[in-house]
């Protein structure tokens, strides 16, 4: 749904400087939530005023994907958050700083038992890297609705907030279709599906810094849909085949 987008490159300057990651922002008694076993995080942008960059799919990406999760699998609908650019409520639309208390409202207290979910459909990027810890001296980012005032968010950033706090016991799944986003969670292994042969290749991404990447004892899974046709996964364990369910 979010192919044929355009990529987006952004300066240096709009990372946070010598690998120091922003404080998490914590939600706002405004921003809402409930506190379920099972909670989602989904961000849908179009990007409307952008006509060079507009997208046509976001919105249906997340309207889908909450039918999916609350019929389908269980969540409730006040543990299931939604950021998009059609929100008129302030506090839901995909800015920079919404979206970084939603990752931090997605993970706060999380325990054993909590399954979660991040779904992202906008736009992804790729900024230099200025801490040394990406093999292809780039780290990959996503872009916010004011990303072109404030800055996408880099994948240091991401696994900070949504993948390093997860304890033993918890399951983070997070699919996104963005370009570049085969990376966007750094998370330690990456395996590509070729879409010919349908053959798996598993790669190891840890940061050759030793930077630590990986969870605090749960599980993380990324299904990626990147902007070169192909189907790529990044995971911290191989038991994707029981996604959302306990």
């Amino acid at each position: 749904s979010g192919r044929g987008r355009q990529q987006h490159g952004y300066g240096q300057g709009y990372g946070n400087g010598g690998g120091m990651l922003m404080p998490p922002m914590r939600p706002t008694p405004a921003f809402g939530g409930g506190r379920g076993k099972k909670r989602a995080v989904l961000i849908g942008i179009k990007y409307t005023n952008r006509r060079s960059c507009e997208l046509r799919g976001p919105i249906n990406d997340v309207k889908c994907m909450r039918y999916l999760l609350t019929e389908r699998f269980g969540f409730p609908n006040d543990c299931v958050l939604i950021l998009t650019d059609e929100e008129r409520n302030p506090c839901r639309q995909p800015t920079k700083d919404n979206i970084r208390m939603a990752m931090h409202w997605l993970v706060q207290g999380c325990s054993y038992g909590d399954s979660l979910v991040f779904q992202f459909s906008g736009l992804g990027a790729q900024v230099p890297d200025d801490d040394g810890d990406e093999l292809d001296g780039m780290d990959e980012a996503l872009c916010p609705v004011d990303s072109f005032q404030q800055g996408p968010i880099l994948d240091d950033e991401i696994n900070e907030a949504i993948v390093r706090p997860l304890v033993h016991g918890v399951k983070l799944h997070a699919i996104v279709d963005a370009c570049h986003s085969a990376t966007v969670l750094d998370l330690p292994y990456q395996c590509t599906v070729s879409k010919q042969t349908g053959r798996w290749r598993w790669r190891d991404e840890r940061p050759m810094t030793g930077a630590c990447k990986g969870t605090t004892g749960g599980q993380a899974v990324l299904i990626s849909g990147s902007s070169n046709g192909k189907s790529n996964m990044s995971v911290v364990s191989t038991n994707i085949d029981k996604l959302f369910s306990h």
